[in-house]
């Protein structure tokens, strides 16, 4: 797909490179299994319209990592998403929207819950460590969600990008070390 984002192209080229560092293997955007599918579903139109990329991984908990290089300029010039899905197994909790909605076997319409509140309990500090990388880390039902973008008119909007790509390995390391202590918490 030729694209208006002048992005697009490296911003491809380097998570293609990326992926080997990751141990991860360059995917189908929107493909990503149960967690976080409420992003998938938000997301649809915007990941196979647009360009986009994603990297699956699995090291101690299965992660996704989501790239778009949006076309509306009312958009970032660049969006990244990492998932760490670590679901919370507490007890009295339950999925949040949209997992809770379905009712399998139901004649009834499907409901609409409520939306992931990003408020589980977590180790602030490696989340901390996370925020330092200019990603914003959040830690609801199904783990850990990172979340970073560019502005089309940051100055040197292409060298962020590229500051973002190349801290990857330390973004994912941390957000696993993140999604590790989930458990205990």
């Amino acid at each position: 797909m030729k694209s208006s984002n002048p992005v697009a192209p490296f911003v491809g080229e380097a998570l293609a490179r990326a992926s080997a560092l990751l141990g991860g293997q360059v995917t189908t955007p929107g493909t990503w299994f149960d967690g976080f599918w409420d992003f998938v579903a938000d997301n649809r139109d915007r990941l196979t319209c647009e360009p986009a990329w994603e990297i699956q991984g699995c090291v101690r908990h299965p992660w996704a990592l989501e790239a778009l290089a949006p076309e509306d300029p009312g958009r970032p010039l660049f969006e990244l998403y990492l998932f760490v899905e670590n679901k919370d197994q507490r007890p009295g909790v339950r999925a949040p929207w949209p997992v809770s909605s379905l009712v399998l076997g139901s004649d009834g319409p499907a409901r609409e819950g409520a939306r992931d509140r990003f408020d589980r309990p977590h180790d602030a500090a490696i989340a901390e460590q996370i925020r330092g990388f200019g990603v914003r880390p959040l830690v609801g039902y199904w783990g850990v969600r990172c979340e970073t973008s560019v502005a089309r008119d940051e100055p040197q909007a292409q060298d962020r990008v590229g500051q973002i790509i190349a801290r990857l390995p330390d973004v994912v390391a941390l957000s696993l070390r993140l999604a590790d202590t989930l458990s205990a918490a």
